[in-house]
């Protein structure tokens, strides 16, 4: 296996994955709350979702840490301010966001406020 992974430019993990049977995966989604902010939050093996409600003045800072990741927020209705250690970003209703989920950040809602964040795990480093 070992020798004919290195023929694909392969890792021997990811040419087992592709003789596994492809199939759809369903989860239901889980209510999940963080200060002010609710969250229903969907999780699969490479990504997490939270769809996030937050009212005008709420704020989360310290999030969970995160694992390896990056960090998207999409905002639908309202207004949010992330920060980050060095960067102030205030997203409106279209606007989105991408950065690592390792470094500090605070979520504050400067309306009330509609969004999806999602955690996509990072690609393999080896």
């Amino acid at each position: 296996l070992f020798r004919l992974s290195r023929v694909f430019e392969l890792n021997t993990t990811d040419l087992i994955s592709l003789a596994e049977a492809r199939t759809a995966q369903r989860n239901p989604s889980a209510e999940y709350v963080s200060g002010d902010f609710t969250f229903q939050r969907i999780n699969y093996g490479n990504i997490s979702a939270f769809r996030g409600f937050a009212p005008a003045g709420a704020a989360v800072t310290r999030p969970d840490i995160h694992a390896d990741i990056y960090e998207v927020c999409w905002v639908f209705v309202g207004h949010l301010l992330i920060q980050l250690p060095k960067e102030r970003h205030e997203l409106k209703a279209g606007d989105s966001l991408q950065f690592d989920g390792a470094l500090d950040h605070t979520y504050e809602a400067l309306a009330d406020s509609d969004f999806l964040i999602l955690h996509l795990k990072k690609g393999k480093r080896f």
